[in-house]
């Protein structure tokens, strides 16, 4: 059976990049965990969360190759990548 990670039932929602057409992004934080959602619902796009320091989380899940450049992430159509952080 894999982990379980009360974040994802349990922690504060906070939406990011809400100017971003097509694209849905939010964190979620319970006690000493993070986690970012990233999906996207469109075409290709390249979006910048270097404000998230997303160099210190670990992938949890993609359904493509992750690739962080410091922050910067270029999503493919369809892209889901979830991203875990434990303080």
């Amino acid at each position: 059976m894999g982990q379980y990670y009360k974040v994802i039932s349990h922690g504060d929602f906070k939406p990011l990049l809400l100017e971003e057409k097509n694209i849905y992004v939010y964190k979620r934080i319970f006690k000493n965990e993070n986690i970012i959602v990233i999906t996207n619902f469109g075409e290709e796009k390249t979006i910048n969360l270097s404000n998230e320091n997303i160099n210190e989380y670990k992938c949890l899940l993609s359904n493509t190759e992750f690739i962080n450049n410091n922050g910067t992430l270029n999503l493919k159509p369809y892209d889901a990548i979830i991203l875990y952080k434990k303080n």
